[in-house]
């Protein structure tokens, strides 16, 4: 099986809050500043119940907005970041066109950057979201096929079927995955 694709900003985007939001640290992270954001709604809600209790209800509204609005917040600054990093990381492939071939021991992939020949036993899993697959090596880095540039998606998807249980790969399925 043979086809060709090419990346863009966007699908670098995907697969960048993808592995990101199945991050532990990044977890952790999230988590610390909502955290942080409680502990300070509640040190000021105290001091204000201590001193001057006319702007109590004020202060909560304030804090409860924030509250409200700081998934939202986190959210666009973390794409935001993601975007700036993938324009500086990989100006370089953006629009790139590589052709994929699935060989039956192995994938071929040629580009004007690089040629790669991998053995299937070299990959660790494959994850698939709404839009995308993401085929992960066990060196970390993955192969990011959008589903609408797949010419043949029955045969592909039978492909990565018999994949995934002749090289016993790990398999995420995540079609309602969103960001």
């Amino acid at each position: 099986m043979n086809f060709k694709l090419s990346l863009n900003q966007e699908d670098y985007l995907q697969y960048q809050l993808y592995t990101a939001s199945k991050s532990r640290i990044f977890k952790r992270q999230k988590k610390t500043s909502l955290i942080i954001l409680l502990l300070a709604f509640v040190l000021v809600t105290v001091n204000i119940y201590n001193s001057n209790q006319e702007f109590l209800w004020f202060a909560i509204l304030f804090f409860a907005t924030i509250l409200i609005l700081f998934p939202f917040y986190q959210r666009w600054k973390i794409k935001n970041y993601y975007r700036k990093f993938i324009i500086e990381s990989y100006k370089e492939k953006i629009g790139v066109v590589s052709e994929f071939r699935f060989d039956t021991e192995s994938l071929v992939v040629n580009s004007v950057i690089a040629e790669s020949k991998l053995g299937y036993n070299s990959f660790e899993e494959i994850n698939e979201i709404a839009d995308y697959y993401f085929l992960k090596l066990k060196t970390g880095e993955s192969f990011i096929i959008p589903k609408e540039q797949i010419p043949n998606k029955p045969e592909f998807s039978q492909f990565l079927t018999n994949l995934k249980k002749n090289y016993n790969l790990k398999e995420n399925v995540e079609l309602n995955w969103k960001y």
